[in-house]
């Protein structure tokens, strides 16, 4: 079998960048603040991300994962629209298709499809769907989820949340 290693996220002695402390910060922010603050932080995730893909070729590493968090405070500002992230994220695609790297991405522990709580099945599926454009974006193959619980009717909820999402969405999660 040939070389399986794969790369988890950024080098250690990158950092991925949000633009602020925390949310709270980054909600008080003014409209162009927070949008020039998370578009500056994006790119810089974006060229750590390419810079992690030359690392991998360049130690013939043929998975890497994609950090979640590519995109500071995705749901707070309209990045799908912005030229230069977009032009960033075609990049990664292309640079990792060139390479043959294959691309994954895991959300946070936090994208729980099996809550009993609407609230954080609501946001989970919002994640993932913020994953699915990564995924369309960057040419990412795959979303691992975590899937386990111990809970009380956990399997049947997740399966009902999981049908919730697209089928181009499925096909991706692992």
């Amino acid at each position: 079998m040939k070389n399986m290693l794969g790369l988890v996220c950024l080098l250690s002695t990158q950092q991925s960048k949000t633009g602020f402390a925390g949310i709270t910060s980054a909600r008080k922010a003014s409209p162009q603040i927070l949008y020039n603050k998370c578009k500056e932080a994006s790119i810089h995730n974006i060229k750590m991300s390419l810079d992690t893909l030359h690392y991998c070729h360049e130690h013939n590493i043929k998975y890497n994962r994609i950090t979640s968090s590519l995109i500071a405070f995705d749901d707070l500002w309209d990045w799908k629209n912005d030229e230069e992230v977009l032009k960033g994220l075609k990049a990664i695609k292309q640079l990792s298709e060139y390479y043959g790297i294959e691309l994954i991405i895991h959300p946070s522990q936090f994208v729980v499809l099996s809550s009993d709580k609407d609230e954080v099945v609501c946001n989970s599926l919002n994640v993932i769907q913020y994953h699915y454009e990564l995924c369309k974006l960057c040419g990412i193959k795959h979303i691992i989820l975590h899937v386990g619980s111990k809970q009380e009717g956990a399997l049947e909820r997740w399966m009902s949340n999981y049908l919730l999402l697209q089928e181009e969405v499925r096909n991706l999660i692992r």
